[in-house]
């Protein structure tokens, strides 16, 4: 079966395979600090101290909580555009979710997912192009004994 001749030559091609690989290892390497980060934080609960809603109907509001750690801290919540249908009311208490390393700016509500679903995706797509370059390889291979 003969292949498809490619716009980028094989050395090109495995040159521009290999950099992909580095640049999806690192996003692979953030993704699961962040997801292991998340998941070595706590849960807290926080008062509202703030309600805004935006023009898209996304609702944001401000909490006002203390780690278990002792760190009091204040954040902003987006709860998107189209929030749980709970009530939240200046003064009230919400349950939120805080980062190990740095809890004051990465709050998350407990009813939104843990960030594990981005780890999977960048796994997913780095072990997919680990294939693409070993493919690349391996036509950069034929080409120069063929030669």
């Amino acid at each position: 079966m003969r292949r498809s001749p490619s716009i980028l030559g094989p050395t090109a091609s495995l040159v521009v395979l290999t950099v992909g690989s580095v640049f999806l290892a690192v996003a692979l390497l953030v993704s699961a600090w962040q997801s292991v980060d998340d998941l070595r934080g706590g849960t807290v609960s926080a008062e509202v101290v703030d309600i805004l809603w935006n023009d898209s109907g996304s609702r944001n509001y401000t909490v006002r909580f203390t780690t278990g750690a002792g760190v009091a801290c204040e954040s902003r919540i987006n709860s998107g555009s189209n929030p749980p249908p709970r009530a939240i009311q200046v003064g009230g208490q919400s349950q939120v979710r805080h980062r190990r390393s740095d809890p004051c700016s990465a709050v998350r509500e407990t009813s939104e997912p843990a960030p594990w679903f981005g780890t999977a995706v960048s796994a997913v797509l780095f072990v997919g192009w680990l294939f693409a370059a070993r493919s690349a390889w391996r036509r950069r291979r034929a080409a120069t004994a063929s030669a």
